[in-house]
């Protein structure tokens, strides 16, 4: 395993998703009325949306070749055929009885995951709210700082990537 240098696209778009998840959670101290809050976050879910589009373009799952490595090679990338055929083919494989276990896990798994998103907004909302009714200023800011560095922190970690 590799280590891949991030790209400045990937490096500007994991920035500006970390900015966006910051404002998302500073919201609250400075949109008081719900509904002009609910479509803030909309348009900030949008932006981070948009970038993460960067990562989902074929040249982001290049792989680049070190010359020194490989001579026959001029430095430039390539794309690694097994890290978008192999699922698919592993799956076709499968059995009818475990094509469906794998779709209940996934299932349960995505749902665990929306109810866990859910109960833990409700919860640093609610602190926030506390926090706020206590006379603290921007304890929702504090927090939407805190959560948007480290999400961009953790994206902007290098990835380990099969050796060419």
């Amino acid at each position: 395993m590799t280590s891949t240098p991030m790209s400045l696209r990937h490096t500007v778009s994991t920035l500006v998703a970390g900015g966006a998840i910051a404002i998302y959670y500073a919201t609250p101290d400075f949109i008081s009325s719900r509904a002009l809050r609910g479509w803030a976050k909309a348009g900030l879910g949008a932006i981070m949306l948009a970038s993460c589009a960067p990562r989902f373009h074929p040249a982001s799952r290049a792989i680049p070749i070190d010359p020194t490595e490989h001579p026959q090679h001029t430095g430039e990338a390539h794309v690694d055929p097994a890290g978008s055929d192999s699922f698919p083919e592993a799956f076709a494989t499968l059995s009818g009885n475990k094509k469906a276990l794998l779709f209940g896990v996934s299932v349960g798994a995505i749902a665990l995951s929306v109810v866990s998103f859910v109960v833990g907004e409700k919860w640093i909302f609610r602190r926030g709210q506390a926090k706020a009714a206590s006379g603290q200023s921007l304890p929702h800011t504090r927090v939407g700082l805190i959560i948007g560095v480290l999400a961009a922190t953790t994206a902007l970690l290098p990835t380990a990537t099969r050796a060419p």
